[in-house]
């Protein structure tokens, strides 16, 4: 269990994630979890196509390693975190993916969807989580990845390039 007693908001946060399960979420949020799922899927199924995929699968199925999860559209298992990856860049090969989740009215623009739904389902096919499992993990990260979008100072109105600070970098 989390110590909540010093108020630490980092405390706060891994204890609403460790003890948020399925069936804290409501109808809505589920079924709109399941159509995000099946819209990032489709995704990744088109993203396979994308000329530079199979050599990106080629490279990691030559590292090998423990064979926990598998590199959707291609076949074939790799350790976790590499089917993860790949299956990650695959779904957000055309940035076709879902985007711009919302937290108490407020836009998060970002590419959330292409990241968190396919980590969710590399990871849970590595420690056999069920798919409630998997959903509810996925949200949790949804919500988290939201949360930090829209805190932070990134807004749409930036543009494509973000301004130069006074050494020459960029924000």
């Amino acid at each position: 269990m989390v110590d909540q007693s010093t108020g630490m908001v980092i405390d706060r946060i891994i204890a609403n994630i460790l003890e948020t399960e399925f069936e804290a979420f409501d109808t809505d949020t589920l079924q709109n979890a399941k159509d995000r799922i099946l819209d990032t899927v489709g995704c990744l199924i088109g993203g396979a196509s994308d000329p530079s995929n199979p050599e990106l699968v080629n490279l990691i199925m030559d590292y090998g390693g423990k064979p926990e999860s598998t590199l959707l559209m291609y076949g074939g298992k790799v350790p976790a975190c590499n089917a993860a990856m790949v299956n990650c860049i695959l779904c957000r090969s055309f940035d076709y993916e879902p985007v711009s989740p919302v937290v108490e009215d407020n836009l998060a623009p970002g590419h959330v969807s292409g990241t968190t739904v396919m980590t969710a389902i590399s990871l849970g096919e590595a420690t056999g989580a069920s798919g409630r499992e998997i959903i509810a993990a996925m949200l949790l990260g949804d919500d988290l990845a939201a949360r930090l979008l829209t805190t932070s100072a990134f807004t749409l109105e930036l543009g494509w390039q973000q301004q130069p600070l006074q050494d020459g970098c960029t924000a």
